[in-house]
């Protein structure tokens, strides 16, 4: 469900994009699930409650999603082969 070279990056746009291969992904997709949201309504959630919570693509991800993109709190998913694919992750550290 997830596309490697898998890549996360932090928050700033300066901060370099980091590549994970299958091996280290279950620890660090672990730890990214655990992070909290941080971001408006949903203050407080961990990501992994953000994306228990969210069943539809969220409003303000609509045209992006037609494009092959959506992005649910820290993640990134492609379409790839008609399946849509975990890619990315921004972290709270760098």
């Amino acid at each position: 469900m997830a596309r490697f070279p898998f890549t996360t990056r932090g928050p700033m746009d300066e901060d370099p994009v980091v590549k994970h291969g299958r091996k280290e992904f279950p620890a660090l997709f672990a730890q990214l699930l655990a992070e909290p949201t941080g971001t408006g309504q949903e203050y407080g959630q961990t990501e992994m409650q953000l994306l228990e919570e969210t069943t539809s693509v969220p409003p303000e991800e609509v045209e992006l999603s037609k494009s092959g993109w959506i992005r649910v709190g820290t993640f990134e998913f492609q379409r790839v082969g008609g399946a849509w694919k975990l890619v990315h992750a921004y972290t709270a550290d760098p």
